[in-house]
């Protein structure tokens, strides 16, 4: 009788943040298509992209700058209703965070 009330203590104090993660998870797709304004997209591909905050005339890295270089990954889409592909953007530092 004890291992079952250890049991259902655990669930009672687990089942909180199960619900929780649920709930976040469904209200976590909130991508929709420019064109249509439709939630059924789907999901092509990826790309990381490197970038440079500080550059001089010449394009190459100004060497003033520590951590000058930042990268970013390019998310891309494609709309089923109206087939019109898209990108989002998710930027990884933390300077230039910014979700998709």
């Amino acid at each position: 009788m004890e291992i079952i009330g250890i049991i259902l203590g655990l669930l009672l104090a687990i089942s909180p943040f199960v619900l929780l993660i649920i709930i976040f998870n469904f209200f976590r797709n909130t991508k929709k298509c420019p064109h249509c304004k439709s939630k059924e997209i789907s999901f092509t591909g990826e790309s990381i992209e490197h970038r440079i905050r500080h550059a001089r005339k010449d394009g190459k890295a100004d060497q003033r700058y520590k951590n000058n270089e930042y990268n970013y990954t390019v998310h891309h889409f494609e709309c089923k209703q109206c087939n019109v592909k898209f990108t989002g953007y998710h930027f990884t530092a933390k300077t230039m965070l910014k979700i998709f």
